[in-house]
């Protein structure tokens, strides 16, 4: 690409600068990067308008994953509620709000219960608020009861139990959120913004208000066992984006995007593409990374071009980056530029992940799970499995099977027929069973999610 998507003008030296652009929201854990989709106005534009609201919404979750930023460690807070009626000293919680914060959740505003014998008061409060309202406890104990009789006083700063997180989705940030991610990847690939009539309003140089996702549901027998099993397989959560044509009509462009594996749409980007078929994945990982310095040594300045080259970082983009602050009062040094923008670059990398050989690990962990009970399934139901495993396994002229990427999340087969999945599942929604499994699709995603936050919590307390 060679000019913005969104206004449409050519990048230059002068007026039309070039901007380095998280595809996904570098808020919520975006790694991949283009610096020639959006100019520098129109992305702060995007930034402002479409990134900020759009994150917002998954803060929580991405406090509880303790994403990383480009800008330094998530120190948010995620704000819930307890959901389980007792705790450990008996005391019914429900209804509580908490703040979740370094693994650690307390309540909101502290709080006292007396456990059901009255043996003990519970102090519910973080160490911040622990010491005046403690004192108002004591007092309040010395009040009721006798020397002979009082409760012992504990103290409480981590809240056990179901916590529930409430996402508050605002309808049109999310699909604009959704399509901009969409757009930007196909930009990426290298379509033009003509073509992404769905999506684009490029005569006013704007995101449509219209935009419509299709959910996904997992038709596929493949499909449908990598979705139960996929905290089990690799890599959850993780960040996935498919551009491809659809097989029966290659004129309908089409971007799967999946956050943290459980927000998981078709974005229609056009009916009027014209270009040979296009199947583009891409896949990262968003496991808490290590910490890590660069240190330049010897090899480094006797090597320095290889290693720049290597990770993808040319000399223009340095000299941006210093032009960009060496008239702040704590402006860095030409090199100091250079090696935060190394060290910014390994640090991404350790995130990207192959995505054909993901795919490919899942479609054979479905595989292995079908095999053992194949003799037991109805003729209909081998055929559909048979056919299914052929959109993947396939054989060459010299019959030399190879694994073939292209239909996962693209199409699968069900009653001895092929089906593209966007087609298919726009027809399926207009039922009411279709309505009511994808709604229960839906929860259980969020529920294997929260699942995996409320292990990843109880981990990070053991290891403390």
């Amino acid at each position: 690409m060679d000019k913005c998507y969104l206004c449409g003008n050519h990048f230059n030296e002068s007026d039309v600068m070039k901007h380095d652009e998280h595809i996904i929201q570098q808020a919520i854990g975006g790694v991949l990067k283009s610096n020639n989709i959006l100019c520098e106005t129109c992305g702060e534009i995007l930034g402002r308008a479409v990134d900020a609201p759009f994150s917002m919404m998954f803060d929580s979750i991405c406090t509880r994953l303790d994403i990383k930023k480009d800008r330094g460690n998530n120190k948010g807070t995620a704000k819930g509620v307890v959901f389980s009626n007792r705790d450990a000293y008996g005391n019914d919680l429900s209804g509580v709000e908490v703040f979740w914060k370094d693994s650690k959740v307390t309540p909101v505003k502290p709080i006292h219960k007396y456990s059901p014998d009255n043996s003990k008061v519970v102090v519910y409060a973080s160490a911040k608020q622990l010491k005046s309202y403690k004192e108002r406890v004591r007092k309040e104990v010395d009040e009721r009861y006798d020397d002979g009789c009082k409760p012992e006083i504990v103290v409480c700063d981590d809240l056990s139990g179901v916590i529930t997180y409430p996402l508050e989705l605002d309808d049109e940030a999310f699909k604009k959120g959704f399509a901009k991610i969409a757009i930007g990847f196909a930009s990426r690939v290298g379509v033009d913004r003509d073509v992404l009539n769905l999506v684009l309003d490029v005569e006013q140089n704007k995101i449509k208000d219209n935009v419509s996702l299709l959910p996904f549901y997992p038709k596929g027998v493949f499909d449908d066992i990598v979705e139960r099993d996929k905290k089990n397989i690799r890599h959850y959560p993780s960040h996935t984006l498919i551009l491809f044509t659809a097989a029966s009509r290659t004129n309908l462009l089409v971007c799967y995007v999946e956050l943290f594996s459980t927000f998981q749409f078709y974005v229609i980007l056009s009916d009027q593409y014209d270009g040979k078929p296009i199947y583009e994945g891409y896949q990262q990982r968003l496991d808490k990374r290590e910490s890590y310095i660069f240190k330049p040594d010897r090899r480094y300045y006797k090597e320095r071009g290889m290693i720049l080259s290597s990770l993808g970082i040319d000399q223009q983009r340095i000299d941006n980056a210093y032009e960009k602050q060496k008239e702040f009062s704590n402006a860095k040094t030409a090199e100091e530029i250079e090696y935060k923008i190394i060290q910014d670059e390994y640090m991404k990398q350790k995130y990207y992940v192959d995505f054909d050989e993901e795919v490919k690990i899942a479609i054979d962990y479905a595989s292995m799970k079908l095999i053992e009970p194949l003799d037991q399934l109805s003729l209909k139901n081998v055929t559909d499995t048979l056919s299914n495993a052929r959109l993947f396994y396939r054989s060459d002229e010299n019959d030399e099977e190879f694994f073939d990427v292209s239909s996962y999340r693209r199409c699968f087969f069900s009653g001895g027929e092929c089906h593209d999945y966007v087609f298919y599942l726009k027809d399926f929604y207009e039922t009411c069973e279709g309505r009511k499994k994808r709604k229960e699709y839906g929860h259980n995603k969020l529920y294997m999610l929260s699942g995996h936050m409320e292990i990843k919590n109880i981990k990070e307390k053991l290891e403390a």
